[in-house]
């Protein structure tokens, strides 16, 4: 089941949406569980935990403590049970995968699944995956190629491009121990299948991540030989790389199937050819004549190499003896004034404003995309600030934050003493460089807000705490409690899940009107999680649209009710505030609507839209009531409207970016105007 859970994740589009992740959270519950069960039928008592075992479930304890200060309670629940389910699987790695023969075919797994995610994006940019297959079992084997980049199921290139870097090292060692020569075909075709969606995801964070992670690698390794050897091999991959990368990007781009598969063939070939000149017995003897200044020459060479075709892209037409560029383009903006990388410090300075709110405990889990409109600088949109480690500041503090670094530090110590004291050739440097780049390329992105790459991180970190005699604590607990609690947290896992998937359910109802069953699906997805902010927002939303169409007044105040239960579990969400000032509106209740408008906009101040939803209300109420609204009504709206646009203009100049002049705001605003004093609206930009 273990094998399953690994195997299988990466294909549900990175299981990024709770609708695709607490399934897999059932599954690692389910076999925690049965693993517990067979430790009760050896008649097995305790439980025992090793250091870094018991440091992973310290940090989810965190997490249980975080709910009772958390900014979105459901988040925060949700959060929880994935550290936990997280500590789980983890647990299960170093436990069950104590044999070399398991431990080397679950990386070869990984290896493989890299391979066909790979070919899965190249078939996607050809167009090859029919319709009907697009979400075979839940797999959304679509979009796996745009903007010119390898997405993946990962989603997001960068993503794909840390998955791809990691597995590169593994198959490059799985590549040079291989003797059997058909199995050594099949491994190089992985190989390069993995080193081209490396290459064709392209993130220049992850491009510069692996050539640190490459020097760490070579200090784990130490030997000449094998140094050399990896050397050789990215040479290898790397030299026909520099010819075809502008033609390969060019067919795939235009989708020219049958030249880019010429053009493949060739750059595969020409891999194997200039592999093959190194097999493992040409190799020694190859090494042995070279000494160390060439092959410190050779190092430095390969680095620089990588280096300027990565980072430059500099490409050479030899027929018109001139430079070009092509892909190459998308390497020559590297500097800290691009856009990506400015947002990405505004990020790391807003989280930062977070952390000194709370720097012990955090706002919980889910707490950077509960707060985060009440902290930026400007106006931007993401649900997490491109830094593990600060996201893990901001939801658990400095509490969360200990744990997490003595694990990740334990784990890299043990890893160089044991390099430096073993000198054989073994998968275990090559493991601590994967586990190496995906923590540190992590703390530049947002990988870990996917659960595939949990998944992925924490079985890649447990395999190679594995292969290490972990001493275990005199710290032991009676076998029945965790057996108790993993019960819980699975049955816990299937109604949430099933919450989860009646709440989509709802959605695909809502969007084709059909009221009914909707509201059906979401009464379902309630009951079966009462924390479930989202379904309750959306019934409210629901219940005001029927009120609209009906005017009766229960569904007004049903609306009322379900929005309160929303802001009772998220009490900072500027929307559910917005919404039921809306409410409050519809009741006439203009100074209690007020109160929550005033409240949302302190609560997001740089969101433009927020402020024009605001000054639509008014204008949809003195549209619809102007024969019969109350005189001291309309000067109230009038004394609040100035007052919105008195607060947009002052919290843009607070923006260290600010937006352009607003059309809509000032349409909006000049079409009260004109209601108030008795004009027309017509012909206005709000008509639409």
């Amino acid at each position: 089941m273990v094998l399953f859970i690994v195997i299988l994740s990466p294909y549900y589009r990175g299981i990024y949406p709770d609708y695709y992740k607490l399934p897999f959270l059932t599954l690692i519950f389910l076999a925690f569980l049965i693993y517990l069960l067979a430790m009760v039928r050896k008649k097995e008592r305790l439980f025992q935990l090793s250091l870094p075992e018991m440091f992973f479930f310290l940090l989810a304890i965190v997490y249980l403590f975080t709910i009772i200060v958390a900014s979105s309670k459901y988040s925060s629940v949700i959060a929880f049970i994935s550290y936990i389910a997280w500590a789980f699987l983890f647990w299960l790695i170093l436990e069950l995968f104590q044999k070399k023969s398991l431990k080397m075919f679950l990386i070869q797994i990984m290896v493989c699944n890299a391979g066909v995610l790979s070919l899965l994006a190249i078939f996607d940019a050809f167009h090859f995956i029919p319709e009907r297959f697009q979400n075979f079992l839940g797999m959304s084997f679509w979009g796996l190629y745009f903007s010119g980049r390898l997405a993946t199921a990962f989603q997001y290139q960068n993503t794909s491009a840390s998955f791809f870097a990691v597995c590169l090292f593994l198959g490059i060692f799985i590549y040079l121990q291989e003797k059997n020569w058909w199995k050594k075909l099949i491994n190089g075709v992985l190989l390069f299948l993995i080193f081209f969606g490396f290459l064709f995801a392209f993130s220049r964070g992850t491009n510069l991540i692996f050539l640190i992670t490459l020097l760490f690698l070579f200090i784990l390794v130490r030997k000449k030989e094998y140094i050399t050897s990896v050397v050789l091999i990215l040479s290898s991959l790397l030299l026909p790389s520099i010819f075809l990368q502008i033609e390969l990007d060019r067919c795939l781009s235009q989708a020219l199937p049958f030249d880019f598969l010429v053009l493949f063939l060739i750059g595969l070939g020409s891999f194997f050819l200039l592999s093959f000149l190194f097999l493992p017995n040409q190799q020694i003897f190859l090494v042995n004549k070279i000494n160390k200044k060439l092959v410190f020459f050779l190092i430095l060479l390969v680095i620089l190499g990588i280096e300027c075709f990565f980072v430059f892209f500099i490409q050479f037409d030899v027929k018109n003896f001139t430079f070009v560029r092509g892909f190459g383009e998308k390497g020559r903006d590297i500097s800290f004034e691009t856009k990506n990388v400015i947002y990405r410090f505004t990020f790391y300075r807003d989280a930062l404003k977070m952390i000194q709110k709370k720097p012990l405990l955090g706002w919980g889990g889910g707490g950077w995309a509960a707060r985060y409109f009440s902290f930026q600088s400007h106006t931007y949109y993401t649900k997490f600030p491109h830094s593990f480690y600060l996201n893990t500041l901001v939801e658990s503090g400095v509490l969360g934050l200990v744990p997490l670094l003595f694990l990740l530090f334990y784990s890299l110590y043990i890893c160089i003493i044991s390099t430096n004291q073993n000198q054989s050739i073994s998968i275990i440097p090559y493991l601590g460089a994967g586990v190496f780049l995906i923590f540190l390329h992590s703390s530049i992105d947002l990988n870990f807000a996917m659960g595939a790459y949990h998944i992925f991180a924490w079985t890649l970190l447990g395999l190679l705490l594995s292969f290490y005699p972990l001493q275990k604590l005199k710290l032991s607990i009676p076998l029945i409690i965790p057996l108790l609690l993993t019960l819980i947290f699975f049955i816990l896992s299937i109604f949430l899940g099933n919450a989860e998937y009646y709440y989509q359910s709802g959605n695909e109802y809502r969007a084709g009107n059909d009221f009914v069953h909707s509201a059906k699906a979401w009464e379902t997805a309630v009951r079966l999680n009462p924390w479930h902010d989202n379904v309750l927002y959306q019934l409210s939303n629901l219940s005001s649209d029927i009120y609209l169409q009906t005017k009766k007044e229960e569904f007004l105040n049903l609306a009322l009710e379900k929005n309160q239960k929303a802001l009772n579990i998220e009490p900072y969400n500027y929307e559910y505030y917005r919404h039921r000032a809306d409410l409050f509106l519809l009741k006439g209740e203009v100074d209690e609507a007020w109160k929550d408008y005033k409240y949302s906009m302190e609560l997001a101040p740089m969101v433009l839209g927020n402020y024009e939803k605001i000054l639509f209300a008014f204008l949809n109420l003195l549209n619809s009531q102007q024969k019969s609204i109350n005189p001291n009504t309309l000067s109230q709206i009038k004394v609040y409207t100035d007052e919105v646009f008195h607060l947009y203009l002052e919290n843009q100049l607070k923006s260290t970016q600010p937006n352009p002049p607003s059309e809509a705001l000032n349409f909006l605003k000049r079409d009260i105007d004109t209601v108030l004093g008795g004009g027309n609206t017509g012909n206005s930009i709000t008509e639409d």
